[in-house]
């Protein structure tokens, strides 16, 4: 009997022993050490960005005309990124839904757009805690004068990993503009511009139109504006005549047109002026078309 009560109280001083445990996990919450997930360092083509990006937009990168972008970045320990241009899906580039978050500190933008763009990028722990998005905003302006453009310039659309492509029987906007305004920058558009004339062809077997709205450029007070259009489905070609009738400045957007397209298939398929296209002064002269960018549709 005096065994049986000395073992229960050697248990029982045990049991009111303080037990410490060694939270060493440095993904653990409880960890008192735990770092918050977080971007240390940015880098643009290898120039140092880190103090003007952030989680908000209160700074715009001035001079980026390189025809390719590398975008470089640092972050935690133990971190995976994610990361989107402009209003693509996150890692709609990688075409794997699947695939969220990748080890990769490093990518490159070789389909920028003039004007105003964005790069976001977020970090990630295995324990699903993230960082704040980095947001990147910056002014491109590569090519100076009169300009007539597909804007994207190039659209990517996921089939989902799926066989027959996900994407079939979806929609897709591209914008017909002239000039964007880029933020800093000296507009190069003629403000006398009146009119504009040109015709686009495309693969009637990979897209077809839905729909073609008038933009904004020409009706910015609501005054009277001429807008024609006629396209042709089987053959893949669409022309456009606009113009304005009243003696008021460029709408800032510079969007002639926007088309909706249907995807019919998967592919890559390039939207192209034909060569014909004209811009008119309020005098009738031609104002001289010193750029053309064409459009391309990717679809894998």
């Amino acid at each position: 009997m005096t065994k049986r009560l000395f073992i229960v109280s050697i248990l029982l001083f045990w049991s009111c022993e303080e037990i410490v445990v060694q939270q060493d996990n440095p993904l653990d919450l409880g960890n008192p050490e735990y770092e918050e997930p977080q971007i240390l360092g940015f880098t643009i083509n290898g120039v140092d960005k880190m103090e003007v990006v952030g989680p908000t937009l209160n700074y715009t990168i001035l001079g980026v005309n390189y025809p390719t972008l590398t975008f470089e970045w640092t972050g935690n320990e133990l971190m995976r990124y994610r990361w989107k241009f402009n209003d693509e899906d996150w890692l709609e580039r990688e075409n794997d839904t699947s695939i969220q978050w990748l080890d990769q500190t490093s990518v490159s933008w070789d389909d920028i757009d003039d004007g105003t763009n964005l790069f976001y990028l977020q970090g990630l722990y295995t324990n699903d805690d993230e960082s704040e998005i980095l947001i990147a905003q910056f002014s491109y302006l590569l090519n100076n004068g009169t300009a007539l453009s597909f804007y994207p310039r190039v659209q990517r659309v996921s089939c989902q990993s799926e066989s027959p492509c996900g994407a079939i029987g979806d929609t897709v906007q591209f914008h017909i503009r002239t000039n964007p305004d880029v933020k800093n920058y000296v507009n190069p558009r003629d403000s006398s511009l009146t009119a504009a004339q040109y015709a686009i062809s495309f693969d009637p077997d990979a897209i077809e139109i839905i729909s073609v709205a008038q933009g904004s450029v020409f009706q910015k007070y609501g005054d009277e504006s001429i807008f024609s259009i006629d396209y042709d489905n089987s053959n893949g070609t669409l022309s456009i005549i606009t113009a304005r009738l009243g003696n008021y400045p460029l709408d800032e957007s510079g969007i002639f047109s926007t088309i909706n397209f249907l995807i019919k298939s998967s592919g890559t398929s390039e939207l192209n002026f034909d060569g014909t296209e004209v811009f008119r002064d309020n005098q009738g002269y031609d104002i001289p078309i010193l750029f053309i960018q064409n459009g391309t549709l990717i679809v894998e």
